[in-house]
């Protein structure tokens, strides 16, 4: 048993559960919402701009109109009452106030009808998670566990260390794989190809396109680990192996070379010139006069850099430099767009190095 594992869990839990508890599923009514200049109020309890969306979506109308309307009383309430009664049989939603004695503000409203004040109720989602690393807490690492106070939902991240990988099939690169978690009241969000990919340098490179989302209600525990174990074991490996061979057979682009390059000018030239040095590439292009290109003119120019190793300077640039956080969130994305898309050679620029192969 991995005792620290679990009692890291439930000192991560214990905190989630705190800051859920202090929010509250409450019933409203669309005719109590009222409007005063560009802020809404349900009676004394402001609604905070997180629900604003959610309240015009409900009262179908645009944000445009509402920022048009100058006189509450005479444009506002007219509107108001109309609504509510063509609404009339939905008139009780639930707002979510982040606040346990009534104090606080709104920060969602659902367009479901609730009949008393209740907790959120996300406690299954703890329940799953928990049960999946009990069963398999020798071979994972909890990477985060939190509550998310806009999307109300418990987000986490796990990294699977058994049987990582091998992507050359060298043993010389390998990646462990894992997932994330978002679980919410009505829908939980499962990201296996959200591709939590940490490889030997610890970096993680993320990507959101397939999503695979569940009802809360109907997601049983088996069915849970089938579907995690399941896509571990078989996509993510074709998919690691088969991106990180098109990266060592390419190179990559002057966009993706400056993109990253210009990111860490500003914060550290010396860290720019040590990870991105551009000498070589300066003189090879020393008649096209780079700085007046066009982006898809830079997208299609041969860096001679091989996309691998670029990939791995991006990597090891934000896993071992002592950069700041938001450099090291902006580079991470530079190496996922690298991995997961580019580069582009579609519409080929003038190659100065096509010679010197």
């Amino acid at each position: 048993m991995n005792t620290q594992l679990l009692q890291d869990f439930e000192t991560k839990a214990s905190v989630v559960n705190q800051q859920i508890d202090t929010f509250r599923k409450t019933p409203v009514h669309l005719s109590n919402i009222r409007k005063s200049g560009q802020k809404f109020f349900y009676g004394q309890t402001p609604v905070a701009e997180t629900a604003l969306k959610d309240l015009l979506n409900i009262f179908s109308i645009k944000e445009k109109l509402v920022e048009e309307i100058k006189d509450d009383k005479d444009q506002w309430e007219p509107l108001q009452r109309c609504l509510s009664d063509i609404k009339r049989e939905r008139a009780a939603i639930t707002a979510v106030r982040n606040g346990v004695d009534g104090d606080g503000s709104i920060v969602r409203f659902f367009d479901v009808a609730l009949e008393e004040e209740r907790p959120l109720e996300l406690n299954k989602g703890l329940d799953l998670l928990h049960s999946y690393i009990s069963d398999k807490e020798d071979s994972i690492k909890l990477q985060g566990l939190y509550f998310n106070p806009t999307t109300l939902q418990i987000e986490s991240q796990i990294r699977h260390t058994e049987n990582p990988i091998d992507t050359f099939g060298d043993g010389q690169d390998l990646w462990d794989s894992g997932f994330g978690f978002n679980y919410g009241e009505g829908k939980t969000q499962i990201l296996p190809y959200f591709l939590r990919l940490i490889c030997t340098n610890g970096m993680v490179a993320t990507h959101k396109v397939n999503q695979r989302y569940f009802q809360s209600r109907e997601l049983k525990q088996n069915s849970f680990n089938k579907l995690i174990n399941k896509v571990l074991e078989e996509d993510l490996n074709g998919t690691v192996r088969a991106n990180c061979s098109r990266l060592k057979n390419s190179n990559t682009s002057l966009r993706e070379f400056y993109n990253a390059r210009n990111l860490l000018m500003g914060r550290s030239r010396e860290l720019a010139n040590s990870y991105f040095g551009d000498a070589e590439i300066k003189e090879a292009y020393k008649d096209e006069k780079l700085r007046y290109k066009n982006s898809r003119w830079m997208a299609s120019a041969n860096s001679n850099i091989n996309a691998y190793e670029f990939f791995n300077r991006l990597t090891h640039c934000t896993s071992h430099s002592s950069i700041d956080d938001t450099t090291r969130l902006q580079l991470n994305h530079c190496a996922s767009e690298i991995f997961f898309k580019g580069p582009d050679f579609s519409y080929r620029a003038p190659d100065p190095f096509a010679n010197k192969q």
